[in-house]
């Protein structure tokens, strides 16, 4: 109807209506599903192509390019439209999860790539030294290496928070290392070279042990979390601490004692003066005792800094939404903005309409219960419609505009035929068709049968309802409108339970001839 009103518009207006747009429904099966990769991926660190992506560009569709490696601001995207080739644009849940994984894996090449620079030329500069700036990138890469290694050993999964673990790992890593070349630096220039690297240990063994295992104990308190993603972090970024504390108290004395680094503060001579500091060793000295002699007006303002910053916990707000995670200018946000602009709202939203077995006429359990007042197959799927009907009326387009098309099962059948106020041959006929169909309707995903549990073998109708990917709506909070679209027809059910209770004789079980009932409303 809204397409013939803007045709109507445009031939009114005499323009040209512009061209139609049309759009491809993909069901992945359960191998795809499990390879992603294989079916949507686009080529991320040397990985095959989807093929849905080859398939549209052997259709003259040109398909997402490979997103590049380069950090920003040198990662610049390719213009959509080259050559007047038309772009391939695709939503849905698992698009989501290829996206969340491909931007996992560019993100942990782009910290690797950040924290390595920074870690070699912060090294350098503080100790002047290429041995010692070699011996601690080996630290750190080797317990970064480590930690993601023991999430293949114990056949874990890497999600897209696992993958800033790495990086987490590496700095630890390079801060112990620091620590130690300290105290060695200091041993060699108070009892000179010879087994420097031996006391320097015993001086790091206990500070370092207690760094690293107060680390992983609040590291390891995010196991707890019912998040997996969370979880998951917190017990291998704690393992990855650990597994850091072995590599710097093996490795790195080994390397002081075999690799001797030379420090200008070297005990090789017989002189009393005091060795000569760097410049940086000079200026962090002074901002010591700068701090240390204004130590009350330094505790008092970063006192105050804390209380103005904790302010900012009182705005902060969480969010479920998983397209929150991407940024703005994304391919995959830029892709569902163009989809709900052109087509309509995709994120899916089930709602599902439990019917007890008391309540199906074909059951057994409604034939030996006298009081129930069960539905027949076309009752109930009558039942499901009105509730989706009410749904649309009250949050689709013609009300809140919160939810876009919806579907279930009675999307898929004829028209249902009328109600009548006595027997007719044409809604039994449907009634014996549906029943007929039973397990044709099991099949496409909108009725179910619950197999276990308090309410077994009770039938699960599906009403699926699409919500806007990018719009702020708080699920918590859209569950009080959609209770209040839906309550008015499930009161209605039980309005109707209550009369026929009042009507039917007991003795019989039957309503009682020419029995007549009055209703008052509307036809909606």
């Amino acid at each position: 109807q809204q397409t013939e009103v803007w045709y109507e518009v445009f031939d009114t207006v005499e323009v040209e209506p512009p061209p139609r747009l049309t759009c491809v429904l993909v069901t992945l099966t359960e191998t795809a599903k499990n390879n992603l990769t294989y079916a949507l991926g686009r080529g991320v660190l040397g990985e095959p192509r989807g093929r849905l992506l080859k398939l549209a560009e052997e259709s003259g569709l040109r398909p997402p390019p490979s997103p590049s490696m380069a950090p920003p601001p040198f990662n610049r995207e390719e213009a959509d439209d080259v050559g007047g080739v038309p772009p391939l644009r695709m939503g849905g849940p698992p698009v989501d999860n290829m996206a969340i994984d491909e931007e996992g894996s560019v993100t942990l090449v782009r910290l690797v790539g950040y924290s390595v620079v920074i870690g070699i030329v912060l090294s350098y500069l503080c100790f002047a030294s290429i041995k010692i700036t070699i011996m601690v990138f080996i630290v750190g890469g080797s317990a970064a290496m480590l930690s993601m290694a023991m999430v293949w050993w114990t056949h874990g999964r890497v999600d897209a928070v696992l993958m800033s673990m790495p990086s987490l790992v590496y700095v630890l890593g390079l801060s112990g290392a620091i620590h130690v070349i300290n105290y060695y630096r200091d041993e060699v220039r108070a009892r000179g070279r010879y087994g420097a690297a031996g006391r320097a240990l015993r001086h790091a063994f206990l500070p370092c042990s207690l760094a690293s295992v107060t680390t992983a104990i609040g590291l390891i308190s995010l196991f707890t979390s019912n998040l997996a993603p969370i979880s998951n972090f917190g017990l291998y970024s704690a393992i990855g601490v650990i597994m850091t504390l072995a590599v710097l108290f093996s490795y790195l004395p080994a390397a002081l004692q075999t690799f001797t680094p030379k420090f200008n503060t070297d005990k090789d001579t017989k002189s009393v003066e005091r060795p000569e500091e760097s410049r940086l060793s000079e200026w962090w000295a002074s901002m010591g005792r700068w701090i240390t002699g204004h130590h009350v007006l330094v505790s008092s303002t970063c006192l105050l800094v804390l209380l103005v910053a904790s302010l900012g916990l009182l705005n902060i707000k969480t969010s479920v939404q998983l397209l929150k995670l991407f940024d703005p200018e994304s391919r995959i946000i830029d892709d569902y903005a163009w989809l709900e602009a052109n087509f309509g709202k995709l994120v899916p939203m089930e709602l599902i309409v439990r019917i007890p077995p008391s309540m199906q006429a074909e059951s057994d359990e409604a034939e030996s219960d006298p009081e129930s007042h069960p539905l027949e197959m076309l009752e109930r799927v009558e039942a499901v419609s009105r509730i989706r009907t009410a749904v649309r009326r009250t949050l689709g387009e013609s009300g809140r505009q919160i939810v876009g098309q919806e579907m279930s099962a009675d999307t898929f059948l004829p028209p249902l035929p009328a109600p009548t106020n006595n027997y007719s041959p044409v809604r039994a006929k449907y009634n014996r068709e549906l029943i007929d169909a039973g397990d044709t309707l099991r099949d496409n995903d909108y009725l179910r049968i619950e197999e276990s549990g308090t309410y077994a073998n009770s039938e699960l109708w599906r009403i699926s309802l699409r919500v806007a990917a990018l719009s702020d709506v708080d699920y918590g909070q859209f569950i009080g409108p959609l209770r209040e679209s839906v309550e008015p027809v499930l009161r209605a059910y039980e309005t109707r339970d209550e009369l026929l209770d009042r009507l039917i004789d007991k003795d019989s079980g039957k309503l009682p001839p020419k029995t007549r009932v009055l209703v008052v409303g509307s036809l909606r």
